[in-house]
């Protein structure tokens, strides 16, 4: 088992976040070299702990797909590792693909904007 490292808002960087719109996106593909992969990418903050557990990760899924203009990139870090622990658990991503672009585009969004809150 591969022991996965937190990194905090601040050290994120654009260019090795997955990207949705590249041809080669892949929810459970290996990462390129420069990018971290979207497995990895989402286990890189740790949702419970952040949130305070299960149920509390589990609002910031509706608040971020309701109020994306509201929506902080901790709280959508937080509802794309409840996405991954999901897949994870119910081994199939099919349904998940298009709600994991939205929150990824999201993520990337707030990245570019400079709003690491």
């Amino acid at each position: 088992m591969v022991k996965i490292k937190y990194i905090p808002n601040k050290d994120l960087e654009l260019d090795k976040i997955p990207n949705p719109d590249n041809e080669s996106f892949d929810f459970e593909s290996e990462p390129s070299k420069s990018e971290l992969g979207l497995q990895r990418f989402a286990l890189i903050i740790d949702g419970y702990n952040v949130t305070g557990g299960w149920e509390a990760c589990s609002k910031c899924d509706s608040q971020v797909l309701s109020e994306k203009e509201k929506a902080t990139l901790t709280q959508m870090r937080c509802v794309l590792f409840l996405i991954q622990r999901h897949v994870r658990s119910a081994y199939n991503d099919s349904h998940q693909e298009p709600r994991t672009k939205a929150v990824i585009r999201l993520i990337r969004e707030k990245i570019k904007k400079g709003e690491l809150e």
